[in-house]
């Protein structure tokens, strides 16, 4: 399945952004929750600054550090989905 940046697949699942990604470092990750990798984790955030093949990472073992990555490099992905408690 591919999911581009601000797309949202029918069940809800998603690719989050950068800073998402950073705030799951904050809120998940330094707390011991999630069940994350020491790694880094792809968003849908596109450098286009640098060079628009290239997606920002975020790397949970260096404190939510982020920098562009080329897709041919490998990271791990951590799809997010939305829900409303009732």
């Amino acid at each position: 399945m591919t999911v581009l940046a601000g797309e949202y697949p029918a069940d809800g699942w998603a690719i989050p952004t950068r800073e998402l990604l950073q705030d799951m470092y904050s809120e998940l990750y330094a707390e011991g929750l999630g069940s994350f990798s020491a790694a880094r984790y792809w968003s849908t955030d596109i450098d286009d600054t640098y060079d628009p093949d290239f997606y920002y990472t975020v790397d949970l073992s260096e404190e939510g550090f982020f920098e562009p990555t080329h897709p041919e490099n490998s990271s791990l992905a951590r799809p997010y989905r939305t829900f409303v408690l009732l």
